[in-house]
């Protein structure tokens, strides 16, 4: 039978908890890494998790209230949902750690070696679970920061419905935008549906006629100003000059990885080729490096907080 190289591991019977074989060192104390590290203990397995805090803004963390999270039937902001997670780490007696991972590396012997950023600390387990997210790309427009989470949101899933009898931009430079106007137009049109792009339009000519006969207004000026007050957005302003009314702005720009420390210390999972989230084995969230696994929106499934603590 042909056989696969694989780093040599010693044999079960040899692992214990004084060489960290059976260690577990989860990145990420949102939905995704907290679920992990709760199970993980609870079958008996020695974890501990690491938790970037404010030097990454996570989705769940910026998220103003958790609609589609079930049993949520009050208002939760991510913030105190995420206190809450880490209140439950507490209940369980898992070391939470903080600390930014700079660095995972493989040493001679199989485990990991964990770096943290800043920190003369270094961890070492057998096993790690990346639970770290992604972040958005978001329009460089001044004044975003007044308006986010109010009239400006990334997530069409988490925050479409409250906000769908609202005048809408869709801010895309591709044509996902406009395939996200289409979704939009057959689930409840909004009063006034339009998309323009952040930088430079890169939309096909068929996209944006199949869309425009949908009654979708579609611009390629770019996205220049936001005029509002409060926090209630009210107009836009196009790099032409253009003036649009409008209400809410959902982005389509794509998202970055937090996950750089896999490369900086030598590892090279597998990635999907679209946006370079890694693969996985969804029955066990192993990805092609041995003993390390993904969960959450950095792995190539559905990025839902939800669907996150499942994969946990």
């Amino acid at each position: 039978m042909p056989t696969t190289a694989a780093i040599t591991l010693p044999p079960p019977q040899t692992l214990g908890q004084s060489d960290n074989f059976d260690q577990t060192v989860v990145i990420g104390a949102g939905p995704g890494g907290v679920s992990a590290a709760l199970y993980l203990k609870r079958f008996g397995h020695p974890v501990t998790i690491i938790d970037a805090g404010e030097q990454i803004h996570s989705r769940t963390d910026m998220a103003p209230d958790l609609h589609n999270y079930p049993g949520h039937t009050e208002p939760v902001s991510g913030p105190e949902f995420m206190k809450r997670l880490h209140r439950q780490l507490a209940l369980h007696d898992i070391e939470l750690i903080k600390g930014l991972v700079s660095k995972v590396s493989r040493l001679p012997d199989g485990r990991f070696e964990i770096d943290l950023a800043e920190q003369a600390t270094k961890l070492q387990a057998g096993y790690v679970v990346v639970a770290v997210g992604v972040g958005d790309y978001m329009p460089e427009v001044k004044g975003m920061d007044d308006y986010w989470d109010r009239g400006i949101f990334h997530c069409l899933t988490c925050d479409w419905y409250e906000n769908r009898d609202d005048i809408a931009l869709i801010v895309a430079d591709d044509d996902r935008g406009l395939t996200t106007a289409r979704a939009l137009y057959l689930m409840n049109k909004p009063p006034r549906l339009i998309v323009a792009p952040a930088k430079t339009a890169n939309y096909t000519a068929a996209k944006v006629a199949e869309v425009e006969a949908m009654g979708v207004e579609v611009y390629t000026s770019p996205l220049a100003e936001l005029i509002g007050q409060n926090g209630d957005l009210e107009e836009i302003v196009l790099a032409d000059g253009t003036r649009l009314p409008c209400q809410v702005i959902f982005t389509k720009l794509g998202h970055f990885n937090y996950d750089q420390f896999l490369e900086a210390g030598g590892l090279t999972p597998a990635r999907e080729s679209f946006e370079s989230c890694l693969k996985v084995d969804f029955r066990s969230f192993l990805t092609s490096e041995p003993r390390l696994y993904a969960v959450g929106p950095c792995n190539e499934g559905p990025d839902q907080a939800v669907i996150a603590a499942g994969q946990g």
